[in-house]
This record gives C-alpha cells, sequence and structure tokens, in this order.
C-alpha cells in the first residue's frame, strides 16, 4: 500500500508543477468512509466478506455536494487538457 500511495504523490505533486490553473482529483469526490459504511450496510450484513450482491451506480460512490463543486470548476475553465 505505501508504494501506492507514493506513486499517487509523486503523479499529485507532478501535476501541481504544471502549468495548469485546475487540478481535479476524483479521490476529493469520494463518499467519506462513513457514508461509505452507511451505504454498503444493508448488503454486507454481520460479514463484510460474505456480503450480497448489489446493484450499486458508481455515482453512488461520490459526494455529489463535492462532486458538483469540481464538476463547475472544470466547465468554467475556457481552455483546458486533460
Amino acid at each position: 500500500m505505501s508504494a501506492i500511495r507514493s506513486i499517487r504523490s509523486d503523479i499529485q505533486q507532478e501535476l501541481t508543477r504544471l502549468e495548469s490553473s485546475l487540478v481535479v482529483l476524483a479521490k476529493d469526490s469520494y463518499l467519506r468512509e462513513q457514508d461509505l459504511l452507511q451505504l454498503t450496510a444493508r448488503d454486507l450484513g454481520d460479514d463484510p466478506v460474505f456480503g450480497f450482491m448489489n446493484n450499486y451506480a458508481l455515482d453512488e460512490f461520490f459526494a455529489a455536494d463535492r462532486f458538483v463543486q469540481r464538476s463547475r470548476a472544470c466547465k468554467a475553465l475556457k481552455d483546458w487538457s486533460l
């Protein structure tokens, strides 16, 4: 895990060195741990290893308010690239 964190940190540092007016990281819009646990509790029961099949959509794992805020910031840019 520490190697992955190190790589992420290196990538983030390099992104901020670019002449960018905005860097958006998906992780900044993820649900907080407590919200994620609450969302998935109905399917996990007492044993998270042997939970139940579910029909979650990807957008359920993002905090809507933070996602919308970052989306608006991106739309406000006149010239951008990925």
